[in-house]
């Protein structure tokens, strides 16, 4: 299977993940990263990588009692050789994750507070791609992870841990790539489109 832009020839895909101090892009921190190559419709879980990021300002009493992040439980590394390090293993990918825009824009905010620019990869929402897959031209509807993996009869692995949501949204996504198939769609620019465009197959 492959998904071949026409403008770059990228068929590299990764899922990635932010768990964070809550929901405010501007105020709130990453607190962990998660990475996770897809290539060739294969979840390569040798490359997998996972960053917990020193966030000593950051207010925990809320986001850790969803995904349980304390000070001091892992290895953690600071904000800005974090974020060098996240841009550095997303260059040349897709980006894949669930309302993945969320991600980005933390992901974005950071890169700002410490003199990169803007991430600009193409990126590819799960939720968005599920609902242009199955409901045509019905208005969208956000859908929760855990509601998407059911539909599509995937186990969560690990539910609110960076590492398990990449897990998790990774076997989502190649169930959506495999629809994608065979409905004719072999772009990533047809993959990427927003709610509310036509799917396009190449």
């Amino acid at each position: 299977m492959f998904f071949r832009d026409k403008k770059t020839g990228n068929e590299q895909f990764a899922v990635i993940d932010c768990e964070t101090s809550g929901l405010d892009q501007r105020n709130d921190r990453i607190l962990s990263f998660a990475f996770l190559p897809v290539r060739q419709n294969r979840i390569l879980l040798q490359e997998a990588k996972e960053l917990y990021i020193e966030q000593p300002l950051a207010d925990f009493k809320q986001s850790a009692f969803i995904h349980g992040l304390l000070p001091g439980l892992h290895q953690e590394i600071n904000e800005a050789e974090g974020i060098r390090l996240i841009r550095d293993l997303c260059v040349d990918f897709v980006i894949v994750g669930h309302h993945i825009s969320f991600d980005l824009g933390m992901i974005n905010a950071a890169s700002i507070r410490h003199g990169h620019r803007k991430l600009k990869n193409r990126k590819i929402d799960t939720a968005t791609l599920y609902h242009r897959l199955t409901a045509g031209s019905a208005p969208y509807q956000p859908i929760t992870l855990d509601n998407l993996s059911e539909k599509l009869g995937i186990r969560p692995v690990g539910r609110h841990t960076a590492g398990g949501d990449t897990l998790t949204t990774a076997l989502v996504f190649i169930k959506l790539l495999r629809m994608a198939e065979k409905k004719g769609i072999r772009s990533v620019r047809s993959l990427s489109k927003k709610p509310g465009n036509p799917l396009l197959g190449f």
